[in-house]
């Protein structure tokens, strides 16, 4: 997984991590309250999981951009804090099929675990250390995932930043609002991680008006100015695929090429490597040879 850093799209400011503004009024649940039960909720059997919602539905998009038919993250967010405030209840076991829904992504794994793989997969997972200071940097909107050897099939949840989350089951049967930490240490949870996507759809990405601030082929040349080859390959991937600025066409052709010199680069340094290991080869050789007609003149 993604450490702090390694994406080229994470372009976060502290406006990411706020706490959301529907959910400012909502309590946070804490451990010593007598709201019901705070155990892990079973895990899904019998037909508890879903995979009984249906699969198929929209195709998955990958970490490409946001579909159309994804509610955008401030209405799935309102969503799941009604739910949350209104009291209304839930199936034990049900987190994965809660979080997709409230973004409208259609069934495609089986359990949270599964669709934290895919994020994994698509190269989109973020670690994060299970401390308050890390889950406070989780970005609102994004989704959560926990794991651990307790649990099979893992925990899923919307960030509403500021460390906390939406969960099901928080209490038993019900949506609650709690800390990222405080849910994994109550679950025996021992593995954090965030994602843009779930069902390897993406949902969440960072505020528009901060992409737009910083044109992408900036960041490529700062990155070469920085001698940062892999970001700026990074970069020049996303520049190629998406195009910049004014004429996208011709900064997608201008990135294909930078990337082919890239690749030219890498060839030539694997080149220079094996001539290296050629001419090692060869030395060592010529000294084993000397050395065996040495050794006969003596006999």
């Amino acid at each position: 997984m993604l450490a702090a850093g390694e994406d080229p799209d994470l372009d976060l400011t502290d406006e990411d991590f706020t706490l959301d503004p529907a959910a400012a009024l909502l309590a946070t649940i804490e451990l010593d309250t007598d709201l019901g039960e705070f155990t892990a909720p079973p895990e899904p059997a019998g037909g508890q999981d879903d995979v009984v919602e249906g699969l198929g539905g929209p195709a998955s998009t990958g970490p490409g951009d946001i579909p159309s038919y994804v509610r955008p993250r401030r209405e799935a967010l309102a969503l799941a804090v009604s739910y949350a405030r209104d009291g209304r209840t839930v199936t034990p076991g049900y987190c994965l099929r809660e979080s997709r829904q409230y973004f409208n992504v259609a069934a495609l794994y089986a359990a949270a675990k599964l669709s934290l793989a895919g994020a994994q997969e698509l190269g989109v997972a973020h670690r994060v250390a299970i401390t308050s200071d890390a889950v406070a940097r989780i970005p609102r909107g994004a989704i959560v995932y926990w794991t651990g050897p307790l649990s099979q099939y893992g925990h899923i949840a919307p960030s509403l930043g500021d460390g906390m989350v939406l969960s099901t089951d928080w209490p038993r049967g019900r949506y609650g609002k709690v800390r990222a930490d405080v849910l994994a240490a109550a679950w025996g949870y021992t593995e954090m991680a965030w994602a843009p996507t779930v069902n390897d759809v993406r949902v969440w990405r960072p505020n528009a008006q901060k992409a737009a601030s910083t044109p992408l082929i900036s960041r490529v040349l700062t990155a070469l100015a920085d001698d940062r080859p892999a970001k700026a390959q990074a970069l020049l991937e996303r520049l190629a695929e998406d195009g910049d600025g004014d004429r996208p066409r011709e900064a997608k052709r201008a990135a294909r090429k930078l990337l082919l010199a890239f690749d030219l680069n890498d060839d030539i340094a694997d080149l220079r490597a094996e001539i290296s290991d050629l001419q090692t080869r060869r030395n060592a050789l010529r000294r084993n040879g000397g050395q065996s007609l040495r050794n006969l003149k003596v006999a």
